[in-house]
């Protein structure tokens, strides 16, 4: 008799380098900060076909051109310093940037006050079409998004991690209770509106309750604010222009399709977008802020992992969001016809437009953190000038094309991709070029 055959021992290197690969990237952490995003959002679809029984296209057109013009005024409540956070040098110069944000989101929901009631009053990009309570709306829930990403920079700083999750569970758990009881309650654009801003102040209330009680104390810490608003006013400049036109530019299909087609029509696309780019995105961060705690550690200890943390998690990242673009433009139409009716299947043909633009964003938003972690804002700044500048002009050649709302989309899905695969490149370079630098002086 022969001897029994033996396997072939395990290629344990391989299996060393891929252990290697998922610890530098904190893969554990991410796939539970990612996946406790992902359980939310399957929330918020699940209750989707509810709600879109409940609220009509207009509804969701009115909530779309709502939320537009909160995420661009967020803006005149950090005025770019949010971000500052994770560039400060020390964790005690990190809580007094968080405090300055603080001081500024009490000026500024002043001035948002203002910015908005004289938007809607003045028929300002089509905002026109919202009623007078907006304000209120606008208002609170810019504030709300505001003070959770700026106690969201400082639990990703500090690397809790744990917290981090629990907030993505609550915007996801909110959005999701929210639209289901305010549509039971209040079948009305008010219903709506009312669900969106319960899913923003949870998730505030979530990381604040997570962070330290004496965050909350500006006694006795102005001088520090105030050298702190000064060395990082460069910073916060060239941020606060980049964030500014990039609120912009995601408000820019909504305002588009508001200028040239009906209501109805920005229902159609804001319905899409909030079942594919709200979740999307959602998961997007939860990566990306994992990834943004891990890399600034790297950088500070080992240069040459920093950069493999860097690569890998590109690599992760363009691998998602290739499968969800295939998913998209594969089963958008069909999807939504069946879970939410045909009224919406209209609203799944734009996903599958939209398809390419998703797939692109979700590789390159999370890695465009670490442009602040190296100080490198105006690259963002420039990307942002560059792309407004595109949609700007299609804005005006819609009418002269005589494009229909189809070809709008489409058009709006191309010029994102390729304004974001220019922006992809240059953050590859810059990183790489920085993780060079830092070997060489090493």
């Amino acid at each position: 008799m022969g001897m029994p055959e033996v396997p072939p021992p395990p290629d344990t290197g391989a299996l060393s380098r891929l252990r290697g690969a998922l610890r530098r990237m904190n893969a554990g952490s991410m796939l539970r900060t990612g996946g406790a995003a992902a359980v939310a959002q399957l929330i918020v679809v699940a209750t989707m076909p509810i709600a879109s029984r409940l609220f009509d296209e207009a509804a969701f057109g009115v909530l779309g051109l709502m939320v537009s013009l909160a995420n661009i005024l967020v803006l005149t409540l950090h005025l770019g310093y949010l971000d500052a956070v994770m560039a400060a040098e020390s964790d005690e110069d990190a809580d007094d940037l968080l405090r300055l944000v603080l001081a500024l989101c009490i000026a500024g929901s002043v001035v948002n006050t203002a910015m908005v009631l004289t938007a809607i009053h003045f028929d300002i990009l089509g905002y026109g079409k919202l009623p007078f309570w907006a304000t209120g709306f606008v208002v609170v829930q810019s504030a709300a998004i505001a003070l959770g990403f700026v106690f969201q920079q400082r639990l990703i700083r500090t690397r809790r991690f744990g917290p981090l999750a629990g907030s993505n569970i609550a915007l996801g758990v909110g959005r999701g209770a929210g639209q289901v009881g305010f549509g039971l309650a209040l079948p009305t654009p008010l219903g709506l509106v009312g669900a969106e801003l319960f899913s923003r102040v949870a998730m505030a209330g979530f990381v604040i309750a997570h962070s330290p009680h004496a965050l909350w104390s500006l006694a006795g810490r102005g001088h520090a604010m105030r050298a702190l608003a000064r060395r990082f006013g460069n910073f916060a400049g060239l941020r606060a222009g980049g964030l500014f036109l990039n609120g912009i530019n995601l408000a820019m299909p909504t305002i588009i399709v508001a200028q040239h087609f009906s209501l109805t029509d920005v229902g159609v696309l804001s319905f899409a977008l909030a079942l594919i780019y709200a979740p999307i995105g959602l998961i997007q961060k939860a990566i990306g802020d994992i990834f943004t705690g891990t890399y600034r550690r790297a950088l500070e200890t080992d240069p040459s992992e920093a950069w493999h943390v860097f690569i890998q998690t590109a690599l992760m990242l363009a691998g998602i969001g290739a499968g969800v673009a295939g998913i998209l433009w594969a089963f958008g139409e069909p999807v939504f016809a069946f879970v939410f009716g045909d009224t919406w299947a209209a609203a799944g043909r734009t996903a599958e437009l939209l398809a390419p633009m998703i797939g692109i964003m979700t590789l390159v938003i999370p890695l465009s953190a670490s442009l602040n972690i190296l100080r490198r804002p105006g690259v963002a700044l420039v990307f942002n000038i560059m792309r407004v500048s595109a949609f700007g002009g299609f804005l005006v050649l819609v009418n002269p094309l005589a494009l229909d709302y189809w070809q709008t989309v489409t058009a709006i899905s191309a010029v994102s991709v390729f304004a974001y695969l220019g922006y992809g490149v240059a953050i590859v370079w810059i990183n790489l070029r920085h993780s060079r630098l830092l070997a060489d002086a090493a």
